[in-house]
């Protein structure tokens, strides 16, 4: 029962079919001007959160959004300008990036290697015993 449980094991990971997904990164540079950013777009949204004790004072707990878009949404008609911008009426701060590649599949390499190193870990348990 154990070879078969193991033979199971390598066929998945050298077959199973990894499962991609789509990442925003934050380029650290965001703040100057997107230029380490990469990517038809991405837009991040900072909205700080107000602190319910003092009025008028914000809280050091603020909400982030990323979202990655689509390269049908380009169009040279409607884009706003890359960079960084903030409204003064509510402390919302926008940053979009349009160079580069920014929605990136997740590596299926890395997937594959995380299954190959859980059936290497399997072998060599089934091995021992």
């Amino acid at each position: 029962m154990p070879r078969v449980t193991l033979v199971f094991c390598l066929l998945w990971t050298l077959f199973g079919n990894p499962v991609k997904t789509l990442f925003c990164i934050d380029g650290i540079d965001c703040d100057y001007g997107c230029g380490e950013c990469e990517g038809v777009a991405c837009l991040k949204i900072i909205r700080p959160a107000i602190s319910s004790g003092m009025p008028g004072h914000l809280g050091q707990h603020e909400s982030i959004a990323r979202t990655c878009l689509p390269y049908d949404t380009r169009s040279n008609l409607d884009l706003e300008p890359a960079g960084c911008r903030t409204n003064m009426a509510n402390g919302q701060k926008i940053c979009i990036c349009y160079n580069g590649d920014y929605c990136n599949a997740a590596s299926s390499l890395s997937a594959f290697r995380i299954r190959l190193q859980i059936a290497f870990l399997l072998a060599i348990v089934f091995i021992i015993r």
